[in-house]
Order: C-alpha cells, then sequence, then structure tokens
C-alpha cells in the first residue's frame, strides 16, 4: 500500500507509548516498564485532575524517564485555557516536547495564548484538525506547531498523506496515530503512511495492542518501541474471518420517514 500512497521515507518508525493512569504511583511503574523496553516516544494523559496536580505528575514522570527521549502530553480538550497556561507554566523545564490539545477544538485564540505562555514547549492539535483547512488556520493562528493526523477525521489515508505534505511546507510536526483499540487492519493502514510523509518527528501511535483479540491472523508486530514498514501486497496483513463472525453484532434496522 505504501508503494501506491508515494515514495517510501523511512522502514522503521518511533512508537509513542501511552501513560494514562492518572495515579501518580501506578503512572510511574508503567513509565519504567516502559522505558526498560525500549521505549523512546510517550505521550502522558494529562487534564483529568487539577493542573497543579497534573503537572505535579508530569515532572515526576519526566525526572524517571530521562533526557534524550520524545516526551509529550495530552489533554484532550480537558482543560479551560486559564488552566492549561498554569499548566505550561508549572511544567517548564521538566524536559516536556510538546503538549497536545490542551483547550476544546474550536478555541484557537485559547490554543494561541497556551502557546505564547510557554514558548519552550510545542503545542499539538488533534481534535481540531479534520481538514487542511484545518491545519493551515491552526498555523496562521500560531495556535500549533504540530499536529495529530487520523485517517478517521480526515477522510481516509490519502487525505493524511496530502495533510502530511502540507505540514512539511508549514515547517509543522507530526504524528500519525490511530484511535483507541484500533485492530491491526487500520494501524496497518497508518503504519503505510507513516512510511511515506514527509516528517513524523513526534512519532507513530498503533493501539491494536490495547486489544485483548485483534481480528487479524498476526496482529502487526513491534519490537521495543518501534514498528517496522511492512511489505506485502496491499496492507499487509490476513483478516481472521473467523474471529470477525465470533464480534459481528446484529444492528436493528429502523425506517426514518
Amino acid at each position: 500500500m505504501h508503494a501506491l500512497l508515494g515514495e517510501k521515507k523511512r522502514s522503521r518508525m518511533a512508537l509513542l507509548g501511552v501513560i494514562g493512569g492518572g495515579d501518580l504511583e501506578g503512572d510511574l511503574r508503567d513509565a519504567e516498564k516502559r522505558k526498560a523496553a525500549g521505549i523512546t516516544a510517550y505521550k502522558i494523559k494529562v487534564g483529568i485532575d487539577t493542573a497543579a496536580n497534573d503537572a505535579a505528575r508530569t515532572r515526576a514522570i519526566c525526572k524517571l524517564l530521562g533526557p534524550g527521549l520524545l516526551i509529550s502530553t495530552d489533554a484532550n480538550q480537558g482543560y479551560s485555557t486559564e488552566q492549561a497556561v498554569d499548566y505550561v507554566r508549572a511544567v517548564k523545564g521538566c524536559g516536556l516536547d510538546f503538549f497536545e490539545q490542551p483547550v476544546v477544538a474550536d478555541d484557537l485564540a485559547g490554543m494561541a495564548a497556551v502557546a505564547v505562555a510557554a514558548p519552550e514547549i510545542a503545542i499539538g492539535a488533534d481534535e481540531g484538525i479534520h481538514s487542511l483547512a484545518d491545519i493551515a488556520r491552526h498555523h496562521e493562528r500560531k495556535a500549533a506547531r504540530g499536529v495529530s493526523l487520523k485517517a478517521i477525521k480526515l477522510g481516509g489515508v490519502r487525505a493524511v498523506v496530502a495533510a502530511g505534505k502540507l505540514c512539511e511546507r508549514l515547517g509543522m510536526n507530526v504524528n500519525i496515530s490511530c484511535k483507541t483499540g484500533e485492530s491491526s487492519i487500520a494501524c496497518a493502514a497508518a503504519l503505510h503512511v507513516a512510511c511515506v510523509i514527509p516528517n513524523i518527528a513526534w512519532g507513530l501511535t498503533l493501539t491494536h495492542s490495547g486489544l485483548a483479540e485483534d481480528v487479524t491472523a498476526q496482529p502487526i508486530r513491534t519490537d521495543k518501541g518501534y514498528a517496522d514498514s511492512i511489505d506485502r501486497p496491499g496492507l499487509g496483513i490476513d483478516v481472521d474471518e473467523d474471529r470477525v463472525r465470533r464480534h459481528r453484532v446484529q444492528i436493528a434496522v429502523r425506517n426514518v420517514a
């Protein structure tokens, strides 16, 4: 598939490991385990407590992980502008590389205000990105220095490739991401896109490992925080039809006048 999308730029991609329990001790244990496993890129979920408590947890995790790694946080729109500003000021100097979607998706003024408050931490947009125009608007308003690109929001893999090329022209960083709990089907598509877009400085987020059971005969393999390109026909994965049938549900049909 990546051969249909463009020229292959890379064969090995760093995966973002998500730390998201919200419990300090549990998150520290998770971070320590992931670091020992060789993970080099991290996303810490915030916006689930007060800004002060989230900041304290972020600083503790960053201290444990140490320098030389890609470390980000993601509020998923969980803060007001004032809370987000308090947060970035409180984590200044702890080693945080970027902070994703601090405020509600359509509040570009709020995003820009957070960016001004802590210029050494790049602000990223996720829920606010559904089109190329959204990317351009965030750039023009200085509301984000990078974006998380998802096929489910942009309308398919070719649209994500186009978005990645636009980000390169605008000098914006990119994370290619799947939604939480995607199977190896969607994750394979994201992996192919990540092979060909100009940059994925903010890593690749695959989520199939969080499933109790995938729908492919062999889930996408990851190795010490990295995923390799798939150089087989099509998506390069084999759907297990028996598993698909096991998980099939009947949806009632309603006729609406």
